[in-house]
């Protein structure tokens, strides 16, 4: 393998380093967008119970109290809204499916809750 070869495998190994961190941190980004837009909707569910005395029902969902641009993650999938929250401990609780749009998961798929602290 000659110099040139080896200085072009180098760039390559470089290049695709570059590449895969910036896709790391744009993963990081759009977890940190939903806990974003997760903190917006509970501002938006807030409104609505000082407006009327209570949270949205199961039945009217998110969408009784939210524009929306809130109703879904960084990822295009709908934020779940359960009231009371799924452990009982809460009068609600936002949930994104992370980037897999499936329960459970890992990493970029793990699941967000309003819950998590």
């Amino acid at each position: 393998m000659s110099i040139f070869d080896r200085l072009a495998l180098l760039c390559a190994i470089v290049g695709l380093a570059v590449i895969a961190g910036c896709l790391g941190r744009t993963g990081a980004r759009d977890a940190e967008r939903a806990r974003l837009q997760m903190e917006q909707a509970e501002v938006q569910l807030l409104a609505f119970k000082l407006k009327y005395g209570r949270y949205p029902t199961p039945e009217e969902g998110l969408e009784a109290a939210g524009r929306d641009e809130l109703l879904r993650d960084p990822w295009g999938n709908a934020l779940l809204y359960s009231t009371p929250s799924l452990d009982g401990s809460r009068e609600y609780e936002l949930i994104s499916l992370g980037a897999d749009g499936h329960p459970g998961g890992d990493g970029l798929a793990a699941d967000l809750s309003s819950r998590d602290e």
